[in-house]
């Protein structure tokens, strides 16, 4: 397939199959939704805007010609804001992942509900996240987890103690739970629950999580005197308590247990 602008810029398909989805294929694994038409011309802007010309990777390798000279992977000012455009589908394609695992898990996380949540086109998924559900799940995960760590690393700043990091953390993660109608509580431990065991893609990236929230924790504590082994043995401890807190204070729709486990952990940590 050959991706054509010309002098008003415009981007005509053609040479191409168009399966019963309206998807344009040369068979190279290149795709842009169309309106079901075997050929299509396009006004550039608007073939970006809709979703038919997708980031410069898929655009620029395959030759467009604006202005009767063609723009190779280098030349990117000509598409104009086309790479801008890939990044914001690539990201809400992982903000609607992390709002549908976290609330309905990886089984209960259809791709075409991420893509109806996302507003992004039908090609979109694969081109961004080659490596299927696992790989976006990853990466919102990731995202998820950068979260929290943000969250800490604000609330450290200001948090006299530990003991003090820790109740914030939850008052924090509470009112996030209550906000969202309890559709949210740890944005990990949901897919944590159902494919630690199963999934070799997803289980480490959970691991690998948890284990740096629980770094973050220990490091407080160190802070507060605590030697190390101690403090990451205490850490440890926080950590299965907050999760345990989440689990059931999202189970009973009541940020009652997240209360409980505060002051739970704050006798743990020293006070009265």
């Amino acid at each position: 397939m050959r991706w054509q602008a010309g002098a008003e810029s415009a981007v005509t398909f053609s040479s191409a199959k168009v399966s019963a989805e309206g998807v344009v294929t040369d068979g190279r694994g290149a795709d842009a939704v169309v309106d079901r038409l075997p050929t299509q011309t396009v006004p550039l802007p608007q073939a970006v805007s809709r979703g038919l010309v997708d980031p410069p990777r898929d655009v620029v390798k395959t030759n467009v010609d604006v202005g009767g000279r063609f723009a190779n992977y280098a030349d990117r000012s000509i598409l104009g804001g086309v790479a801008v455009k890939g990044d914001e589908t690539r990201a809400r394609l992982i903000e609607a992942a992390r709002t549908l695992v976290e609330a309905k898990g990886y089984h209960g996380t259809g791709l075409n509900e991420v893509l109806a949540v996302a507003g992004a086109p039908r090609g979109s998924l694969y081109h961004h996240f080659p490596g299927g559900k696992d790989q976006l799940v990853s990466e919102a995960l990731t995202a998820a987890g950068r979260e929290v760590d943000g969250i800490v690393v604000e609330l450290a700043s200001a948090a006299p103690s530990s003991r003090e990091l820790v109740r914030a953390l939850l008052a924090a993660l509470a009112d996030r739970m209550v906000a969202a109608g309890y559709a949210k509580g740890c944005p990990v431990a949901t897919v944590a629950l159902e494919v630690a065991a199963t999934n070799d893609v997803l289980q480490p990236i959970c691991g690998d999580i948890y284990a740096g929230w629980q770094r973050a924790l220990a490091d407080a504590l160190r802070a507060d005197g605590h030697d190390t082994a101690e403090a990451d043995e205490l850490a440890a401890t926080v950590l299965a308590l907050i999760e345990g807190a989440l689990v059931l204070a999202r189970a009973g729709r009541s940020r009652t247990p997240i209360e409980q486990t505060s002051r739970r952990i704050a006798k743990l940590l020293g006070t009265a």
